[in-house]
Parts: structure tokens; sequence; C-alpha cells
């Protein structure tokens, strides 16, 4: 059986993926909001459970943002 950091590393690996195969000007800190509901509808077993799981999907994109007041670029 995998460990949980394992799962956990696996899961946002996949996350980034997803993100990077968006076109660049999706991949704003505008878009965060947007790609998390699209998680939620065609992905839901990519995101983690319980409360905060839109934080830790935004933390997680922080330093793939592109342009924007918030993006590492």
């Amino acid at each position: 059986m995998r460990s949980r950091e394992a799962v956990s590393a696996d899961r946002d690996r996949q996350i980034l993926a997803l993100w990077e195969e968006r076109p660049r000007v999706k991949r704003t800190a505008y878009d965060v909001l947007t790609f998390y509901g699209w998680l939620t509808d065609i992905h839901p077993r990519l995101i983690p459970r319980g409360p905060g799981s839109y934080e830790y999907i935004r933390q997680l994109l922080a330093a793939h943002l592109i342009g924007g007041p918030d993006a590492a670029d």
C-alpha cells in the first residue's frame, strides 16, 4: 500500500499537469477559482477532502501562475 505522502504527491502532480495543459492566458490568479470548479466537476477525486481544499489548490498553483499581481512570473 502506498503511503499518504506518495498519494498526495501523485495527486499534486496530476493537478499541476492539468493546470499546465490550460492555455497560458487561462493560468492567471484570476483563473484559479474557475479551475477549482472544473476540477470539482470533472476530477473530484483530485480535490483534497475537508475544509480548505480551495486554499490548498490555490497555494499549490501559486508558483505556476502566469502574470497578474500574485504570479511568480
